[in-house]
């Protein structure tokens, strides 16, 4: 049996108040509601998390390409 807080489909209320991932209170609304933009709320965050690291993994990707076309170059005029 799990123990702590209850969450999500553990919760036996039929109305719950709701505090956004912004801090914001949203008001009390129905738990299935409030269960699903909830899960809503954690795909944007995965998304955007998913997002971020994907421009990270492009940039340093890119820098590697650029870096491997400028220095042979220079190590090219160096030995000349």
């Amino acid at each position: 049996k799990p123990r702590g807080p209850r969450a999500n489909e553990r919760i036996k209320a039929l109305d719950v108040q709701v505090i956004g991932s912004d801090g914001g209170n949203l008001g009390a609304m129905p738990l299935k509601q409030a269960i699903e933009l909830a899960k809503q709320e954690s795909l944007e965050l995965e998304n955007n998390d998913t997002q971020h690291w994907f421009l990270i993994g492009a940039s340093v990707l890119l820098g590697g390409i650029i870096l491997g076309l400028i220095l042979p170059k220079k190590v090219l005029l160096q030995i000349a």
